[in-house]
């Protein structure tokens, strides 16, 4: 059978007087006992403790290696045949009434070990962290594919196109916080962007979702799905946290990567003890790397987020087209003549002109001199004309896009400059 325990610190056990209570125990083993797991080792089983009534060391010790293979342990790895050992403690209690000794016979502690779990499995002993006005009742966990909840909600998400909403939900929420508008942002990584603003791109992005996915907001979670309690939750990070109500609870699980401009999808129930130990100031948990990989449903792979042409320009460029003191205008102008061909959102032309009304009038007085200094033609999406020659040109300017392209649509690349700077 694999090791599925490594010990972080070994300490001595103080001899004295027999202790009768946890709180004893923590003084047997350490104050940091109530942070890990931890696991005595006593000289034989006759001087082992006993376990709630059981007076016989053989029922405990038989009891006690039930427990804990199902919970992907086994013994100390340095005991010696002669030795039994116990799992007489857990981080937060959360198996409390579980695993809990209730008496250790005195002088017989030979040695203490603090542990922590490398493994995680199905169908071990699990119980979300107590919470006020809330039982924390423990129960098996299963393995995805035994869970009847999670296929269900697993079939009515998958019978849906999830990548085109998620991106357009993923894609609406980064927008919305980076406000480019009225602040002329446009890049999540920017100096710009605080990490307050970042982080509240998953509050954002879960309202985004269910509109998407034409749910509502239901308690007790975030959302019902056939009648089915839901949580939403959404990091830019490289881990979701987990509050405590939505321990051994459904969770879809969307992460965005800002750099790459990517994002994937999981469909998960967050066990307690598929989380992490260590919790924020809030109690949430992170959920563990292992049981991501092996109790997750995939419901996105990493799709790509709609491109962002203002990131393609250089800073040369983009000193141009942000230049203060500019008309719009003139702004515009240089946009469309440094990225031809290239289909330009009405939320980029709207973060140029940040600050000034009525951007897209501007934006149909510069075909002009987007033409006269550059070459090229401006189309614009909402004139059915151009959405025909975009089309034939393979482009789609769907949402009230714009472009610019030559007669032929074969132009320079991105890295071209407008053929007549001089008007900046």
């Amino acid at each position: 059978m694999q090791a599925m325990v490594s010990v972080d610190t070994s300490t001595r056990a103080s001899s004295g007087r027999r202790p009768r209570q946890r709180a004893d125990l923590r003084r047997c083993v350490g104050r940091d006992a109530r942070r890990r797991p931890f696991v005595v080792l006593v000289a034989a089983p006759q001087h082992a403790m006993s376990w709630g009534r059981s007076a016989d060391p053989g029922d405990v010790t038989d009891r006690y290696r039930r427990r804990m293979l199902a919970l992907g342990f086994r013994g100390h790895p340095h005991a010696s045949p002669s030795s039994t050992h116990y799992l007489i403690g857990w981080e937060s209690n959360h198996l409390r009434g579980v695993l809990v000794a209730r008496r250790l016979h005195r002088n017989r502690c030979d040695s203490v070990s603090r542990v922590r779990k490398t493994a995680v499995l199905a169908g071990g002993i699990c119980a979300p962290d107590e919470r006020p006005g809330h039982a924390a009742r423990a129960h098996v966990t299963e393995d995805a594919c035994d869970d009847l909840e999670l296929q269900k909600v697993s079939a009515w998400l998958m019978s849906r196109p999830l990548s085109m909403h998620f991106t357009r939900a993923v894609d609406d929420a980064v927008r919305y916080v980076l406000d480019g508008a009225r602040t002329g942002r446009f890049d999540l990584l920017s100096p710009e962007v605080d990490s307050d603003e970042r982080a509240s791109v998953g509050t954002k992005l879960q309202y985004r979702v269910l509109n998407e996915l034409g749910l509502y907001k239901e308690p007790p979670l975030d959302t019902r799905i056939l009648h089915v309690p839901v949580e939403l939750k959404a990091t830019i990070r490289s881990n979701w946290m987990i509050p405590t109500e939505g321990q051994c609870q459904i969770s879809i699980l969307i992460q965005v990567d800002t750099a790459m401009r990517r994002h994937r999808a999981f469909l998960m129930r967050t066990h307690r003890a598929w989380l992490n130990e260590g919790a924020n100031k809030d109690g949430k948990r992170g959920i563990a790397a292992e049981a991501l990989r092996r109790f997750s449903i995939p419901l996105v792979a990493w799709t790509p987020l709609p491109a962002e042409p203002l990131a393609r320009l250089t800073p040369e460029q983009l000193a141009v087209v942000f230049a203060p003191r500019v008309g719009q205008t003139a702004r515009l102008t240089a946009l469309f003549g440094f990225l031809p061909d290239t289909v330009i959102p009405r939320s980029s032309i709207e973060t140029v002109c940040f600050g000034n009304k009525d951007p897209l009038r501007r934006a149909r007085q510069a075909k002009d001199a987007v033409r006269s200094t550059s070459g090229l033609e401006v189309l614009v999406g909402t004139w059915v004309q151009d959405q025909i020659r975009a089309e034939k040109l393979g482009f789609d300017l769907k949402d009230g896009a714009w472009m610019a392209t030559s007669a032929t649509g074969i132009v320079a690349s991105i890295g071209s400059t407008p053929l007549h700077p001089g008007i900046w």
